[in-house]
């Protein structure tokens, strides 16, 4: 929870006695506008009603000369409706008119705007989150910083903080980063002083940052109160029916290192997940991410991806979305093939067997190229093209189930595993693409409810 939240929890009296105290002012200056304007002189009805609106001008944001003036078009055209009408009628008529005036003071001003912050900070002991996991290469500083200018376009009212927590990224970084580790620990500084190797300064980078969970949280809350105070400041009062800002629950980007010895010769991650979690009373999606190029590139690779997602869902225990990234880098063809690695858990036995021949055309296609590009025979394209075909006939006619191999049978019985678990797919994602960045981004907002 931060600090805000706490500050306004802790006063929720205090802010309740001062509400109903501004409440019973704005009653008195009601009555008071009214038994002035029924029961006074015509002389005296100016002045307390310029008074009482002197008053209100220092509870809205609306100048005093501005209602000052407004009022006393009102005032004319009562005197009109006075010479038209008569003094009985006029008196219910100067009522109705008045008590439309004063309800027209009570526009939203700077104390609405007081409104608007605290009831962002009351959201700010709710928040959401994602943990961008995936193996190093597969676009996750990527796309952590599009999903954040997304966000700002798509959701202004959505105040976003982004999480460093990988110690070996680029010293140059792509975006600018609220709260970063390597301002505490630098994978290439303890590779210098430690004299460690890469796995061993992982290591001892983790051990760091279990040290210094506290430093992370206490960042991730300033960085979350800027982030609140700044959406409040910027943004635009929205129309809703509390009349209210529309100001959602902040939202942490958490971009995790992709090195196996975080998850595996460490707890840190693990133990990082639930301080974040109890603390900030932060609710995790886990979107772990995989190149599309390099999964989809045969089956063997696609299946290691299958695998690699559920021991991460399995691992982390959090809701769940699994993507394939970098979709814009395949081709047209590939494109239309990659749909059917879209559905892992759908994986049919035949779709199975087309893609393992078609892997098999391909690398004996490559492997023919290669031993013909040598020779420098003219006539090596003709030859070479003859022998593809032929090549292609003999991988239609293989048996897989007899000639496959170990590899073949191997993958294909995995592949039963994560087809027996029913829970894999993913989600194609073109940075660049705001049809599936809304897509993406409303899948996790279902996944792990956020609504608020």
């Amino acid at each position: 929870m931060s600090a805000a939240a706490r500050e306004l929890r802790g006063g929720n009296r205090l802010n309740a006695k001062k509400k109903n105290r501004k409440e019973k002012i704005f009653i008195y200056l009601f009555f008071l506008f009214l038994i002035s304007q029924l029961l006074l002189p015509f002389n005296a009805k100016s002045l307390v009603a310029a008074w009482v609106v002197l008053c209100f001008s220092a509870y809205t944001s609306l100048p005093f000369l501005f209602l000052l003036f407004f009022y006393y078009i009102n005032f004319f055209f009562f005197v009109w409706l006075r010479c038209l009408f008569g003094a009985s009628a006029f008196s219910l008529i100067d009522f109705a008119l008045c008590s439309c005036f004063f309800f027209l003071l009570l526009l939203p001003g700077k104390e609405k705007r007081k409104e608007y912050i605290d009831d962002a900070c009351c959201k700010a002991s709710l928040m959401f989150g994602e943990l961008v996991c995936g193996p190093p290469g597969s676009g996750k500083t990527t796309y952590c910083e599009g999903k954040r200018q997304f966000l700002s376009v798509y959701d202004p009212t959505r105040p976003v903080v982004l999480l460093n927590l990988d110690p070996a990224n680029e010293d140059v970084f792509p975006y600018p980063c609220d709260v970063d580790v390597r301002e505490i620990v630098s994978h290439a500084r303890v590779m210098e002083e430690e004299g460690l190797g890469p796995n061993g300064s992982y290591v001892f980078c983790a051990s760091v940052m279990e040290r210094n969970m506290e430093w992370i949280t206490r960042k991730i809350e300033e960085a979350v109160e800027r982030r609140l105070r700044d959406v409040v400041s910027t943004a635009a009062p929205i129309a809703t029916s509390s009349g209210l800002l529309s100001t959602r629950a902040p939202y942490l980007i958490v971009d995790c290192p992709g090195q196996v010895e975080f998850y595996l010769g460490s707890y840190v991650m693990h133990a990082l997940f639930r301080v974040l979690t109890k603390q900030l009373s932060c609710s995790f999606c886990t979107v772990h991410l995989v190149d599309a190029a390099v999964s989809t590139r045969d089956v063997a690779t696609y299946v290691s991806s299958c695998l690699l997602s559920i021991t991460t869902m399995i691992d982390h225990e959090l809701p769940h979305v699994n993507v394939m990234s970098k979709w814009d880098t395949l081709s047209a063809e590939e494109a239309e093939e990659g749909e059917t690695f879209l559905r892992a858990s759908h994986f049919m036995a035949e779709d199975f067997d087309r893609l393992w021949k078609k892997q098999l055309r391909r690398r004996r296609r490559e492997h023919r190229r290669a031993q013909m590009y040598p020779t420098g025979s003219t006539d090596a394209s003709r030859v070479d093209l003859k022998l593809m075909e032929k090549d292609d006939t003999d991988v239609e006619a293989i048996d897989l189930e007899r000639d496959g191999g170990r590899l073949y049978h191997y993958s294909k019985a995995v592949m039963d595993v994560v087809d027996g678990y029913g829970l894999v797919g993913f989600q194609p994602l073109d940075v660049q693409s705001q049809d599936m960045m809304l897509r993406l981004t409303r899948q996790i907002d279902e996944a792990i409810g956020n609504f608020v």
